[in-house]
């Protein structure tokens, strides 16, 4: 599936983990990270193409480093050839699409210990949806102009109501 069971586990239990870099991924604990100088933002060597050598170097001699973003801002080369020059999407899946998940997991004849760290999150995303969806039909029922609640099935005349239920997951 593309992605290794160690990293599945880094990236959930690192939910509420402070984001760095270009790349906006927590600090793994694997790999190094550099400060810049200017705007104090953490970064990956790797991310924005700094070889481990000169940042021993950099180190050693106290000179400063300066991340891409503010390298550009002061006018100034940027000295690396970043590999990351932009966020990557994040494309997270629907809460039915990770309840099917489980029930898979939950028919396996192995123990999932992924399993566990999911069935946590799919909690956190139904206790969100419970308490913010209403909300946000009750915001989109207010900008919506009244129409037959019949028809569509969903109070909405344009189905602006069903779009938006269907983006929180119901």
């Amino acid at each position: 599936c593309g992605i290794e069971l160690p990293d599945l586990t880094a990236v959930l239990r690192s939910d509420q983990a402070d984001l760095y870099c270009v790349c906006r991924q927590p600090d793994d604990l694997q790999r190094l990270m550099l400060a810049c100088d200017t705007c104090e933002v953490w970064y990956h060597m790797h991310c924005v193409g700094v070889p481990p050598a000169k940042a021993k170097q950099l180190a050693a001699s106290n000179d400063e480093f300066e991340c891409p973003a503010c390298a550009r801002k002061s006018g100034k080369p940027y000295p690396f050839s970043a590999r990351v020059k932009k966020v990557p999407p994040k494309k997270t899946p629907r809460a039915s699409e990770v309840a099917e998940l489980l029930r898979k997991a939950d028919q396996l004849r192995v123990c999932v210990e992924e399993a566990a760290l999911l069935r946590d999150a799919h909690a956190a995303c139904l206790e969100w949806h419970a308490k913010e969806a209403p909300k946000l039909l009750d915001a989109l029922s207010a900008t919506t102009p009244a129409a037959d609640p019949a028809a569509d099935g969903a109070g909405d005349g344009d189905g602006k109501l069903s779009t938006a239920w269907a983006r929180v997951g119901g």
